[in-house]
């Protein structure tokens, strides 16, 4: 587990009536945690005959209670170079809860 990673989403947003908008406000950090950062072969995206430049990871940690709230909405971000990653759906936790892989691809937006 030699890879730092923060975990982030977007928080509630106002609608300017005040009403809560979930999901529409600004991302904020949630937490942090250690993983293994492994890439995906074969999985580089091709769309019209070209590379897309969109590559796919998988994230391995330690499982942590918070990890069970992860859901695709959110993204990883690497602090030491701040890299982001969209999460590809929800983390695959281990039945004995002690790891949890996430899919992940390069963030466009």
């Amino acid at each position: 587990m030699n890879t730092p990673i923060a975990l982030w989403k977007k928080t509630d947003g106002d609608d300017g009536y005040g009403g809560v908008i979930p999901g529409a406000g600004p991302w904020a950090e949630q937490f942090r945690n250690a993983a293994d950062k492994r890439g995906v072969s074969g999985s580089e995206t091709v769309i019209g005959a070209r590379l897309t430049g969109i590559a796919t990871v998988e994230f391995w940690a330690r499982w942590h209670p918070a990890f069970d709230g992860v859901t695709a909405a959110w993204e990883i971000r690497e602090p030491r170079t701040n890299k982001r990653w969209a999460i590809k759906g929800p983390p695959e936790i281990d039945p004995r809860r002690r790891f949890v892989k996430i899919t992940a691809q390069t963030a466009t937006t």
